[in-house]
C-alpha cells in the first residue's frame, strides 16, 4: 500500500486461506515504493502469522536509512512468540560492493548455519575482517547521519526537477525515506524504453513491470 507499507488486514486474510511456512516481509522502506508499515500495522503482521503458524523473515535491509534519522523499529522489536527471523546488510550503508549481511536467527540460528554451509560454504574473509576493524576502530553512527542527510537531500532535488523537466502528467511517488523513488509516466510513456535510455546514458532505473505487485500502469523505479 502507497504510503502505508504492508497491509496487515490483507495478509491475514491470506494466510487463513493459503498455508505458508514462512512470509518474507519488508516493513521499512520497501522497494520500490519506499513506504513504511506503521508500528500498529507490524503488531497486527506479528499476530497474525504467530496464529497462522507462519514464520517471519524479516528483511530489514534499509532500516537504517531513515532520511529524518529516526530510526524505525524492526519486527522484531514487537516479537512476543519468537517467531521472526531478522536479516540485514551493510551493502546499503556502507559500499554496494560490500556483500557482507547478518541475521539475528533465534531458535533457528543453528539451523541457519548448517543450510548456509550447505549452500555456499562459507564466505570471503577478507571483507568480513575489514569490516569488523571499521566498525572497531571508525564510528557507524557518523557515517550514516552524514548518508541520511545526502539521500534526503537527493529526495528532495529528484522529485522537484522530475516535476519541472519530464513531461506534464508524470506522477511521482512520496517515499518515507530508503533508496528508491517511484514514478508513474504520462500516458504513452513506457518504463522499459525509459530503462533502456537511461541505461545507455549510463543511469540505473528498474521497469515497473519488474514489480507486478505495484505496477499497474506504465511506471519506472529510480
Amino acid at each position: 500500500m502507497p504510503g502505508h507499507g504492508i497491509d496487515a488486514a490483507r495478509q491475514d486474510a491470506l494466510l487463513q486461506r493459503t498455508l505458508a511456512r514462512a512470509a518474507v516481509l519488508v516493513p521499512n522502506f520497501n522497494n520500490p515504493l519506499g513506504s513504511l508499515t506503521p508500528d500498529s500495522a507490524k503488531r497486527a503482521l506479528l499476530g497474525s502469522c504467530a496464529s497462522n503458524g507462519t514464520v517471519v523473515i524479516e528483511d530489514d535491509i534499509y532500516g537504517e536509512l531513515d532520511w529524518a534519522g529516526q530510526r524505525p523499529h524492526p519486527l522484531r522489536h514487537f516479537d512476543t512468540h519468537g517467531n521472526v527471523i531478522t536479516c540485514g546488510s551493510f551493502s546499503k550503508v556502507l559500499a554496494p560492493g560490500l556483500r557482507v549481511g547478518w541475521l539475528l536467527g533465534g531458535q533457528w540460528s543453528d539451523a541457519l548455519v548448517r543450510v548456509k554451509y550447505f549452500s555456499t560454504v562459507g564466505c570471503a574473509s577478507l571483507p568480513q575482517l575489514t569490516l569488523a576493524d571499521y566498525l572497531a576502530r571508525q564510528d557507524l553512527e557518523r557515517h550514516l547521519r552524514k548518508l541520511r542527510r545526502t539521500l534526503a537531500d537527493n529526495g528532495q532535488r529528484l522529485p522537484e526537477a522530475i516535476v519541472r523537466h519530464w513531461p506534464a502528467g508524470t506522477r511521482v511517488g512520496d517515499p518515507a525515506s530508503g533508496l528508491s523513488l517511484w514514478l508513474q509516466l504520462a500516458d504513452g510513456g513506457s518504463g522499459q524504453a525509459l530503462f533502456e535510455a537511461a541505461l545507455a546514458a549510463s543511469i540505473g532505473t528498474s521497469p515497473g513491470h519488474l514489480y507486478p505487485a505495484v505496477a499497474t500502469t506504465p511506471t519506472t523505479c529510480a
